[in-house]
């Protein structure tokens, strides 16, 4: 059975064979139309949708495991739901879920979802043994991101018409602007109206950390956002090095999303090249959720669709055991060399301060500002 007939033969039925008129017949049943979170899983089209789609069958295989088949049956309902949001939420925490159970097969006792629907418990509890120093439980909360409105909207008028007419545009290009992440632009002089789809995708990925999200977690236990951003609309466009401070090709040079969310400081230098044009900066307004004491979260894991990366909050008062830190360094497909961690030396304070040093550095040889 290759992979797409074993996603659907694990989301749809119980023990049955699918042919392919079967597979046809569900994707019409569930209504999974071009813009469903699940139709790029059914028809992969690339090397990375094909990574997503073998996390999604392990994530999924280990829900159907007994003691997680009551939780499953509840997140089987959202991801074959037409609402895309409910879909894209349940089939994150499926994800979280394979790769968290294969890591405490190793490095802990125990992961407990929660059962309970719409209260502020967090979605996962795992218990780690420290040997004689008893357990320690890390707790998890899931997120994903959603398409801005904009995006959304237009992503839905383009895919409406291939619908309705699916023949239309065939033989020739057909194209129109998407950035899932926003695209502001900055109406001053200096900026003479330039799009900066790296500054609103830092801010987007920001708003995450919101205030519904920090209510979940744990004043007294370590708790960590499980942050997956393996749908479809960003799989191409947030990698591993996302996650440095700044990234460059060629002579471009881009500020690194992922790193600027959780560590940028108020008036850090944002960096954004461009093969045809000369490179573009501004001040950023928006301070990373770590950049200061106060978040309620201990760290982040953005779990992409070739790598987990772990980014830990410096001004934590919470401190990792080292059976900890094993299990978190052994989930699948873990990249130590792109974490921003206080392991193994507690030096990721001073390291993120010379990171903003090195940036507005940069920015002034290069004459940004």
């Amino acid at each position: 059975m290759d992979a797409k007939n074993k996603l659907l033969y694990l989301l749809f039925t119980d023990g049955e064979q699918l042919s392919g008129g079967r597979e046809k017949d569900l994707a019409t049943e569930f209504n999974l139309g071009l813009a469903h979170p699940l139709h790029y899983l059914i028809e992969p089209t690339s090397d990375i949708s094909h990574l997503v789609l073998n996390n999604t069958i392990q994530g999924l295989s280990t829900a159907l495991l007994p003691q997680y088949s009551k939780w499953y049956e509840n997140n089987r309902k959202k991801i074959v739901s037409a609402n895309h949001e409910n879909s894209c939420g349940a089939l994150a925490e499926i994800r979280a879920l394979g790769f968290l159970y294969l890591s405490m097969k190793k490095y802990a006792k125990a992961i407990e979802p929660s059962l309970t629907i719409g209260t502020s418990a967090p979605d996962f509890c795992i218990s780690i043994d420290c040997g004689n120093n008893g357990e320690e439980e890390i707790l998890v909360e899931v997120t994903t991101k959603n398409i801005v409105d904009s995006a959304k909207k237009g992503l839905q008028n383009y895919l409406s018409d291939r619908d309705i007419d699916p023949n239309k545009n065939r033989g020739s290009y057909s194209a129109f602007s998407f950035a899932p992440l926003g695209n502001e632009s900055k109406r001053n002089d200096s900026w003479n109206g330039i799009s900066d789809t790296t500054e609103s995708a830092i801010r987007h990925i920001r708003r995450k950390f919101n205030r519904r999200k920090e209510n979940q977690a744990d004043e007294s236990k370590f708790t960590i956002l499980w942050f997956d951003m393996q749908d479809k609309h960003f799989i191409g466009l947030v990698n591993s090095r996302n996650a440095f401070p700044i990234r460059s090709w060629g002579e471009a040079i881009h500020s690194g999303e992922l790193w600027y969310a959780c560590y940028a400081k108020e008036n850090l230098m944002v960096l954004q090249g461009d093969h045809h044009s000369e490179d573009t900066a501004l001040s950023i307004g928006v301070e990373g959720v770590f950049s200061k004491a106060g978040s309620m979260f201990d760290g982040v894991v953005f779990s992409l669709a070739d790598a987990n990366i772990f980014f830990e909050n410096p001004y934590s008062q919470k401190t990792l055991s080292d059976s900890s830190r094993r299990f978190i360094n052994g989930l699948p497909n873990f990249r130590l060399e792109y974490s921003w961690m206080r392991w193994p030396l507690d030096d990721l304070l001073t390291r993120i301060e010379n990171e903003h040093s090195r940036i507005n550095k940069l920015a002034i040889e290069r004459k940004l500002h």
